[in-house]
């Protein structure tokens, strides 16, 4: 894995920045208490900043207030104006259905976190550096592994991305597998098995419902997941390892919860990975923000964290971002020989 310190957060709006108008507890709208954003659709990028400022100085919740909107009747759609390329559009159409007006009463508004991180490292041909894995698509749709460096296309549609690496994954798969010499002993298969369905054997134990929640109680606040400090993540950190302590109690009384207790360690792991990633990171670049570190350190940083199982456990390394091999430079960077080549 590479740069899983950086998650995104981000704003859903409409194409006319609908749901920009957040204000907080006392009514105050949260652009004009923040004079570095100049228009509310520029908003969108340091809204999480203001969020989570306004919520640490108590002045929360924060509310989405259309009820002043100069468009509000554009604002309350008719079923057959919900397009599934909107989102903003069908929550405010799921809102009404429920009740809830948004554009003639305020509510409640949180952020949402996108559901992917750094990337799963591969080769020109999609193989991972695990013999006989290759990856495509979403997990390995951040690029060079850190949130900005995509893939062309909106997130949500590199439909041209997906398609060619998908291609270039299943042929060398294909040949990969043609060319293996010997299948997997079975001794390994079964013991793989047992692993699999070891929870279906615990009568008391550990609940993959609450292992869930407490994982996700850990990592959702703004404190943890977006603006760091060494002592919040340090402090996250022995709560994981107090949780992985508990993973060989997950029960499970059928199949599904089964799933659940497998959805709970690997949303343990990915949480350990997050956090160990953005404590090694003792900088502020991108969506790795650390309020002990705020400056971006191109001379120290300018670096990917390289994340590996070896011998069993979790290993980081950094690995310099190799500039000089691109064609193409960011924010044109020059070579690594010129004391302004730290200007990506």
């Amino acid at each position: 894995m590479r740069d899983m310190e950086a998650w995104g957060a981000y704003f859903e709006r409409d194409e006319h920045g609908q749901v920009v108008r957040f204000e907080n507890a006392r009514g105050e709208r949260l652009v004009e208490r923040y004079p570095q954003v100049d228009n509310e659709r520029r908003f969108l990028n340091l809204g999480v900043d203001a969020f989570y400022q306004e919520l640490k100085a108590g002045r929360g919740p924060i509310y989405l207030n259309l009820a002043d909107h100069p468009d509000l009747e554009a604002a309350r759609y008719p079923a057959d104006n919900i397009r599934h390329s909107n989102r903003t559009h069908g929550y405010i159409r799921m809102m009404q259905r429920l009740g809830i007006d948004v554009t003639r009463e305020k509510v409640e508004w949180t952020i949402n976190r996108p559901n992917f991180g750094g990337s799963v490292r591969v080769d020109v041909n999609c193989q991972t550096t695990v013999p006989g894995l290759y990856a495509a698509a979403a997990a390995i749709i951040l690029g060079s592994g850190i949130w900005g460096a995509l893939s062309s296309g909106h997130l949500q549609g590199p439909l041209g991305f997906v398609v060619a690496n998908a291609f270039k994954a299943g042929v060398a798969a294909a040949k990969a597998v043609s060319d293996a010499p010997k299948p997997v002993p079975t001794t390994e298969v079964e013991k793989l098995k047992t692993e699999i369905v070891a929870p279906l054997g615990v009568k008391e134990g550990y609940s993959p419902y609450d292992a869930i929640t407490q994982v996700q109680e850990l990592i959702f606040p703004l404190e943890n997941s977006y603006l760091k400090h060494r002592q919040r993540l340090e402090k996250a950190l022995d709560l994981i390892q107090e949780l992985k302590a508990r993973v060989p109690r997950l029960k499970a009384r059928d199949a599904h919860e089964l799933v659940r207790c497998h959805e709970a360690r690997s949303m343990l792991l990915n949480a350990e990975v997050f956090f160990r990633a953005a404590l090694e990171r003792t900088e502020t670049r991108g969506t790795n923000r650390r309020e002990d570190y705020p400056e971006r350190d191109d001379q120290n940083w300018l670096k990917w964290i390289i994340i590996k199982k070896e011998d069993g456990k979790m290993t980081l390394s950094t690995e310099p971002v190799p500039l000089d091999r691109y064609k193409f430079r960011p924010g044109g960077a020059p070579s690594r020989e010129d004391p302004g080549w730290v200007s990506l």
